[in-house]
């Protein structure tokens, strides 16, 4: 069973409804527990080999959703429960001391600081986080045993991001080149410093364009300010995208300013369809871009190093087919789903090994 708090468009959501829909078509059953409500989950899930269970929580603190749980476990008695994120993380905890749970193990999806209780922590078996560099800001910030946490990099569904012919790319973009960004649109993705770095690239290749591909709560901000800066012409807001592989195959250079990140889907995705990638500096970038082979890391909030690199690959064909074949490849080769879901299923089979040896042990 995986919990997760909704089931939104994010890369988390998408994650796990991937990782679920190949968990069941390798025999497992697999079931996803939303907390709130279907009118809140606004991802349709369609044709997933899974079902989905929504607790309907209400805002804030919950108490009467902690009954819930405790009758739905009861009755599903799953093996495992896989909880993601900050709030699955604490109400699976708290399942610990209210009935007799599964296995529990939690995915920790994203980079920033996250604190938790030691008594949170201790009631799980196993922790995931997605990157290196997460795991550090886990152990640096949390008391956890550094051997209930282990990285297991995300993956995706590299078929569904085949290069495809040229035939297959029906959007007409009129001779412009295409500097793309696909995200959620709120602060961590630092928007306003990417639109300043695609200011500085136009004064050099003035037949650019910006797509931005998502929504999010900072829609109106950004509008505000391309207004104001008089970029509306030359930047497309596409809002949410259901085939996001569409978008991807016709941007000539995928960038990624974020001030923090575990492991971005979408960068992932992007490098799938064999873009070349401009992302910033942080979190688990580095740990899915090679500098100067699959693209460019550069700083945070650097506006004038990203338009640098943007620039550098734009003018440069052959180095940006290289970068994008690079990726392509270096995507196939680490972060697949099937490789993502088999070291889960590593991490499930050791816990439930040891849990069973210590029932035998404590039965002599």
């Amino acid at each position: 069973m995986h919990m997760v708090l909704n089931l939104r468009i994010g890369g988390a959501e998408n994650l796990v409804c991937d990782m679920a829909r190949l968990q069941s078509r390798q025999g497992n059953e697999v079931i996803i527990c939303s907390l709130e409500s279907q009118q809140a989950s606004l991802r349709k899930v369609e044709e997933t080999g899974f079902r989905i269970i929504y607790l309907n929580k209400r805002g804030g603190k919950d108490f009467r959703l902690l009954f819930r749980l405790v009758r739905l476990l009861k009755k599903e008695k799953p093996d495992i429960l896989h909880t993601h994120n900050k709030a699955p993380l604490i109400y699976g905890a708290l399942m610990r001391f209210l009935t007799r749970p599964p296995v529990l193990v939690n995915t920790r999806h994203g980079q920033g600081r996250l604190h938790q209780s030691f008594f949170i922590w201790n009631a799980y078996d196993f922790i995931v986080a997605v990157s290196h560099s997460a795991k550090n800001e886990l152990l640096e910030h949390n008391r956890i045993e550094k051997n209930k946490v282990r990285v297991i990099h995300n993956g995706i569904d590299i078929q569904r991001f085949n290069i495809l012919d040229a035939a297959d790319q029906s959007l007409q973009k009129n001779g412009k080149i295409v500097i793309g960004i696909v995200a959620r649109l709120d602060y961590y993705k630092d928007l306003p410093n990417l639109i300043t770095s695609f200011q500085k690239v136009l004064t050099r290749i003035n037949n650019a364009e910006l797509w931005i591909v998502g929504d999010g709560n900072l829609r109106d901000d950004v509008e505000h300010r391309l207004k104001v800066l008089g970029l509306k012409e030359k930047v497309k807001l596409w809002g949410w995208q259901k085939d996001i592989a569409f978008f991807d195959r016709q941007i000539d250079v995928f960038v990624l300013p974020s001030l923090t990140e575990g492991i971005s889907l979408a960068l992932l995705e992007a490098m799938a369809c064999g873009c070349p990638v401009v992302a910033t500096r942080v979190g688990g970038n580095p740990e899915v871009v090679v500098d100067g082979q699959t693209g460019f890391l550069v700083p945070p909030k650097d506006p004038e190093a990203m338009a640098e690199a943007i620039i550098t690959i734009l003018q440069d064909k052959r180095m940006a087919q290289s970068m994008g074949e690079a990726g392509r490849r270096r995507v196939e080769e680490k972060f697949s789903l099937a490789r993502m879901v088999n070291e889960y299923q590593k991490v499930y089979e050791e816990v439930l090994y040891r849990k069973r040896r210590l029932r035998v042990n404590n039965r002599q």
